[in-house]
């Protein structure tokens, strides 16, 4: 079911059907049955095509609904943050062994045969002397020498093995630290491009807000000089007023025509920037409608400048990035550290005509011991100390224009809550004006000029409060999203 619209009220409460002049009443020239036979065809063939193009009424929660669910920037943002939990995840496998299998065939084509030519066995007077390569002659056995066929040879190898790093100087942890870091830091990138949307989102509806009521006020003004001139054209017929009072009329009305033109163009372009900005067709008839456009409540003052500053999405930014850049410096530091690693591998080894094949364990350990790198880890160590040192300042210096920012944004939202009071106070003095004017045209104390005045004075007072109500309202997500409370659900 469609929500009714509720707009201002621009019945014809100013009554222009009656004017005076001289003391006489006159009363509307009645339009021959020609020209109404006219008009009501007319009439029928615009609702017929209005009809044809039915608007889409929609909401400002519907809006900000449509525009999260299709937003490029939104689905930006969210793939972003995909990609830091799958960095995070690797950054835990860290913390496992490493198992990879492998497998090698290795030939040598230009290898030679290996020949061992045949002597007689050396003697030695004991063991010990043996051992000691001390001989005292020959022996009469014979070693007939052997022959190896190592041309074109071939090795082939398999294996399994299982790596583990026991100690790396922290560098594992502080990886997984600043993966966790860059998680929250998306999740935070997100909430801020949420409210950015909702923001643009809340400006182009009340945008289109303002410039949907100006085309009513604008048409309204439009329809009291078409009544005014079609009397003053009676009257100058019955010789009552000069023709100069009925041009003043008709060339105010033309000025008139020429800006409701230009009013309803731009509400066209407003209706295309909110289509745009929601995701839909630009050619949509979209219409917007709110609850009401009376004098809103101005939100509490005297907010805790730290507390809205903690709230905001950038304040937890810059925090995650500054406790990655000491993550990095420590990171830094481990690298003038030892490292010590572990290595399980179980293996098949086959060499054809000289080795049948079997298969073995290898266990080995691993020691790196940084000892002259020429200064390239200390100045590794140093950027990292400046790096983590401009995240500092960039942070502080970010907190004081926040802190500014806020006060400028409550001081923006009080001036314009204050200007729709000073609007609404004008508007109705602006409509017992007219009534007075009215009154006293009829009595023929007051000129056509001073009607005009007065109908162009109620025709600006009523638009200056429709822009100071949007206005407002744009002042209030701008203020909501300075301190960190604007959401789709507001």
């Amino acid at each position: 079911m469609t929500t009714p619209m509720k707009t201002f009220d621009y019945s014809s409460k100013h009554d222009d059907s009656k004017i005076s002049s001289m003391g006489v009443s006159l009363h509307p020239f009645k339009i021959n049955s020609v020209i109404m036979k006219k008009i009501a065809v007319t009439i029928a063939f615009a609702a017929i095509a209005v009809a044809g193009y039915s608007q889409q009424v929609v909401t400002l929660q519907q809006c900000r609904g449509q525009a999260l669910q299709n937003n490029r920037n939104v689905k930006q943002s969210e793939l972003d943050k995909r990609i830091a939990v799958a960095h995070q995840k690797e950054a835990r496998a860290s913390y496992l062994p490493q198992i990879d299998g492998s497998g090698s065939i290795m030939n040598l084509p230009d290898m030679k045969n290996i020949s061992v030519p045949g002597f007689f066995l050396p003697t030695a007077n004991s063991a010990t002397e043996a051992a000691n390569h001390q001989y005292s002659g020959e022996s009469n056995v014979y070693f007939p020498g052997i022959d190896l066929e190592t041309k074109n040879l071939t090795i082939y190898q398999t294996q399994i093995a299982a790596k583990q790093a026991l100690f790396a100087g922290g560098q594992v942890r502080n990886a997984n630290k600043m993966a966790n870091e860059a998680v929250a830091i998306a999740d935070q990138a997100t909430a801020l491009t949420t409210s950015e949307v909702v923001l643009n989102t809340d400006q182009a509806f009340w945008q289109l807000v303002s410039i949907q009521e100006q085309v009513k006020v604008a048409e309204h003004y439009v329809t009291m000089l078409d009544s005014l001139e079609s009397q003053l054209v009676m009257a100058y017929r019955l010789g009552l007023v000069p023709k100069s009072e009925q041009l003043k009329v008709a060339v105010q009305r033309n000025e008139a025509s020429i800006n409701l033109l230009k009013a309803r163009n731009g509400l066209q372009l407003a209706r295309m920037h909110l289509c745009r900005q929601i995701g839909v067709d630009l050619s949509t008839n979209l219409a917007v409608t709110v609850d009401n456009l009376v004098e809103p409540q101005l939100p509490a003052a005297g907010l805790d400048a730290d507390k809205a500053l903690d709230a905001r999405p950038e304040t937890k930014i810059l925090e995650g990035q500054v406790a990655i850049a000491d993550y990095q410096r420590k990171n830094a530091m481990a690298e003038f550290m030892p490292t010590l690693g572990v290595q399980v591998s179980y293996g098949y080894n086959y060499v054809p005509n000289l080795y049948n094949g079997g298969w073995n364990t290898i266990a080995s350990a691993q020691l790196s011991v940084p000892i002259v790198h020429w200064g390239e880890k200390r100045q590794k160590l140093k950027t990292a100390r400046y790096k983590l040192e401009q995240s500092k300042l960039k942070q502080d210096d970010t907190r004081e224009l926040m802190r500014l920012e806020i006060q400028q944004r409550w001081l923006q939202l009080d001036e314009a809550y204050q200007t729709i009071g000073l609007a609404a106070k004008s508007k109705a003095e602006a409509e017992e004006g007219l009534s007075e004017v009215q009154a006293s045209f009829s009595a023929g104390l007051n000129t056509t000029t001073d009607l005009l005045n007065a109908q162009a004075a109620w025709q600006k007072a009523h638009a200056s409060y429709v822009d100071a109500v949007s206005a407002y309202q744009i002042a209030k997500s701008v203020y909501l999203k300075g301190i960190g409370e604007l959401s789709a659900s507001e």
